[in-house]
């Protein structure tokens, strides 16, 4: 009887040490993200604990044949598999405070869930695959795992979300496009998956409160993306003088945008674009170095900034004008003061675009 009890106390004792070992190779495969819901409802909360009747209910498929809310809990009930959420299904839902997807959803629509101001939690599982454009746009998310079968942050995805701190991008995603993450000003950092090949201008303009990027693209100070030589964005937070890299060569459009404490701009020899509207609305910039290298500015390149502000400009030919839609140019404030070389006033004031400054143009000596 004891050799008995003895071999099944050693076989225990065996079985316990593999466990650790099976737990490590689990923990190498991708995570499966599945929050209990069955696959024909959806499960969410309300400010009011009240129902929230779908914006475009007979739009989504398969059909909704109940809907109750019970507790502290509303269920959607669907006639089969729910596998996506229609676009602008929840749409200026005021009240919607939480929702949870079913597992077997693989698509949220565009602009899902837009404006719904007091949504706090998504729970989206791992099985989703795309997330339309401003899907979640104006929504009171405060943090947001991405799924990561994920591989594009569509347009807009989740703009103006003013309570958004935290954000965990999927490790498969491949580009992240323009005002993905744009005015989220409580947005503090963000980490780049190395398998990002592309970051869209503005994907992050007006975050104010941005103070560091991580990961791919980021510079050494953590204070800007840098890809193919071109500066893509900026951590704007307290930032009030930015010297850009050496090797810079363009800078994309709106990367400046909106950066309420930058008074000045440091741009290095070699770098030949400055893209349209990258300065506008900086309120207080006063101070920008345009070198000699440059031959490209931007439409509304210096548009609405600060009234004291002063150009150095070096070319001593007449950086080429992106001219708007409209066939002009605005490239600078009215109350620039626009400093060229002295052997080229006469050039800038005559040429076109250029001319409808001549009374801001002082002849410098570099």
């Amino acid at each position: 009887m004891k050799k008995v009890l003895f071999c099944l106390l050693l076989l225990s004792l065996i079985a316990c040490d593999k466990e650790p070992f099976q737990r490590d190779q689990t923990d190498q495969k991708e995570d499966i993200i599945d929050f209990g819901v069955p696959h024909n409802q959806i499960w969410y909360t309300t400010s009011d604990y009240k129902i929230i009747t779908p914006t475009f209910a007979p739009l989504q498929k398969p059909k909704i044949i109940s809907n109750t809310y019970s507790g502290t809990k509303g269920v959607m009930v669907f006639e089969s598999e729910v596998t996506q959420v229609e676009a602008c299904l929840f749409m200026h839902h005021y009240n919607l405070t939480s929702v949870t997807l079913p597992s077997s959803v693989t698509k949220i629509g565009e602009e899902a869930f837009i404006a719904c101001d007091k949504l706090h939690t998504a729970n989206i599982p791992s099985s989703v695959e795309s997330i339309g454009k401003t899907a979640f746009g104006t929504s009171g998310l405060s943090s947001i795992t991405i799924p990561n079968k994920i591989t594009i942050m569509e347009e807009s995805m989740f703009s103006n979300c003013k309570q958004l701190t935290t954000v965990i991008l999927p490790k498969n995603l491949t580009k992240i496009c323009k005002k993905a993450f744009a005015y989220s000003p409580k947005l503090r950092t963000i980490t780049i998956p190395d398998s990002v090949e592309e970051v869209e201008p503005q994907s992050f303009g007006g975050c104010y409160g941005l103070n560091s990027f991580y990961g791919k693209f980021a510079s050494a100070d953590g204070r800007c993306l840098i890809a193919d030589n071109t500066l893509i964005a900026v951590a704007p937070a307290g930032l009030k003088s930015f010297v850009i890299s050496n090797g810079v060569t363009s800078i994309s459009d709106y990367t400046f945008k909106v950066c309420h404490d930058i008074e000045e701009v440091i741009i290095p020899d070699g770098a030949t674009t400055i893209g349209n509207y990258v300065f506008i609305n900086c309120s207080k910039l006063r101070e920008v170095t345009i070198p000699e290298s440059v031959t490209t500015i931007g439409e509304g390149c210096f548009i609405n900034t600060g009234r004291s502000q002063t150009i150095y400009c070096k070319p001593k030919t007449p950086p080429m004008p992106c001219v708007g839609k409209y066939g002009d140019w605005e490239g600078f404030s009215r109350f620039a003061t626009i400093y060229v070389p002295m052997e080229s006033v006469e050039l800038y004031k005559n040429t076109e675009h250029w001319s409808k400054y001549a009374d801001n143009i002082v002849g410098y000596e570099f």
